[in-house]
């Protein structure tokens, strides 16, 4: 079993986690499509916008919470969801690819195409879910949040705990900044 380096932990990103205000408006486009959305076909987007926003930002940790969120909610986008995540676990030191030289685009969510260290994989989540009583959803909604949070689009109490995160009624939407 590997050890999971600490730089892929809830701990450290949320001492670490600061987006760049780059991703404000895309993910306030998400943000609002999983969160706030009254149909499962826009909130299956907003996810799965927000699981490809944090692949490309490299912050694994929220992108598989994310990710495992969205195969709970149907199949529509799992192929989408298990690139993600096969990326993640590469990044994270916990698959290889099965062949050697560079993954093809269309091979990342193919049986077989990497080699998981599955007991280092399942401690590791099942670590990370600790704080969130191992439930995948409490995670992914932590996990747009915070990011949220982060971008300046949510108001709300200052140093908010992982509970004040969580709790969607201490958070209130910011108004769009009016350009000149």
């Amino acid at each position: 079993m590997r050890d999971v380096d600490p730089r892929w932990s809830l701990d450290s990103l949320l001492r670490n986690f600061r987006p760049s205000g780059s991703w404000r408006n895309w993910f306030a486009e998400a943000y609002g499509q999983a969160l706030e959305s009254s149909t499962a076909s826009e909130q299956l987007k907003g996810w799965a916008t927000a699981a490809t926003i944090f692949g490309d930002m490299h912050a694994c940790v929220l992108c598989l919470f994310v990710c495992y969120h969205g195969l709970e909610l149907g199949s529509e986008a799992r192929e989408r969801f298990l690139g993600h995540i096969n990326l993640c676990l590469m990044d994270m030191g916990l698959a290889t690819p099965a062949k050697a030289g560079p993954v093809p685009m269309k091979e990342l969510v193919k049986p077989g195409a990497f080699h998981l260290d599955v007991e280092a994989f399942e401690a590791w989540l099942h670590n990370q879910l600790r704080p969130f009583a191992n439930n995948v959803r409490r995670a992914a909604e932590f996990s747009v949040r915070l990011t949220a949070i982060r971008l300046g689009l949510l108001d709300g109490p200052h140093e908010p705990s992982i509970e004040e995160i969580l709790d969607a009624t201490l958070w209130k939407r910011k108004e769009p900044e009016a350009k000149d």
